[in-house]
């Protein structure tokens, strides 16, 4: 049995769902072991982190503002909705982003 993770990564490179490749590593702090954890991320991935460190967007603000930095052929070939929802579940799998009780 595959780890899910990589089940999933396959999955989407099969469904061509995901395009791009893992160019940025984020550095997580963590209780365990030497202090922090390192984990790839894509620049669409950087590209959401930046957005909610300086604009701190609440969920459609942030889907509009990711949207915007395709290209409007991209924007009209694929649903950008999905692409950015499996971008931020990703994020929230890796423990890099969480949402707030208010």
């Amino acid at each position: 049995s595959w780890p899910e993770e990589a089940g999933k990564f396959l999955k989407e490179s099969i469904d061509n769902i995901s395009a791009y490749r893992y160019t940025d590593i984020a550095v997580i702090p963590t209780l365990r072991g030497e202090g922090y954890q390192e984990t790839l991320i894509n620049d669409l991935q950087f590209n959401i982190l930046s957005l909610l460190e300086t604009e701190g967007l609440t969920y459609h603000a942030l889907l509009k503002r990711a949207e915007e930095s395709f290209s409007e052929e991209i924007r009209q070939k694929a649903d950008m909705q999905l692409y950015i929802d499996n971008e931020l579940e990703q994020l929230f799998f890796k423990g890099l982003i969480y949402t707030l009780d208010e």
